[in-house]
């Protein structure tokens, strides 16, 4: 891993507000290490105490986010959704987490699924090059995934100390 490659690409104070108007939705699956990163910021964002839908106890994947989308989009009018998604990128990306204000998510895009945008913001973290990577379960020595969720989530708690 080329860990001085990794950048936090935005503001991560632009998409935050209080912890009782904010949701996040981590899809992605446990199973697959490179579609790993939202499920286990999940878990651990779960454990300090926010409202999160997607951990890897209870993944959000392939098989059941589009029906758990609506279902929590529509259980949480009026609160702030931010959609946390691995995403594919090009080799200079790999690694880094793009914090996006105004935009959700479209999980399985990549893949060409029927897909929907999901959440208010969002942040994606680049975990690959190829979908092939991701769906045949390979671990690449170029990203490191759970530095990447420990960089995320402590960006996201300094902001609520």
């Amino acid at each position: 891993y080329r860990g001085d490659s990794m950048k936090i690409i935005g503001n991560m104070k632009k998409i935050l507000c209080d912890k009782e108007n904010l949701i996040f939705l981590c899809i992605g699956s446990p199973k697959y290490p490179l579609d790993s990163f939202a499920p286990r910021l999940g878990s651990k964002l779960k454990e300090d105490g926010f409202i999160v839908y997607g951990t890897v106890e209870e993944p959000i994947d392939g098989r059941n986010y589009l029906k758990k989308c609506l279902e929590i989009t529509f259980a949480n009018e009026g609160k702030k959704i931010i959609a946390i998604d691995s995403g594919i990128g090009n080799k200079k990306d790999l690694g880094n987490i793009k914090i996006r204000p105004n935009r959700g998510v479209e999980p399985a895009s990549a893949a060409n699924f029927f897909t929907i945008e999901v959440g208010h913001s969002s942040i994606l973290g680049i975990t690959s090059c190829d979908l092939k990577d991701v769906i045949k379960k390979r671990k690449t020595s170029s990203v490191d995934v759970n530095k990447m969720v420990e960089e995320t989530y402590n960006e996201i708690i300094k902001f609520f100390e």
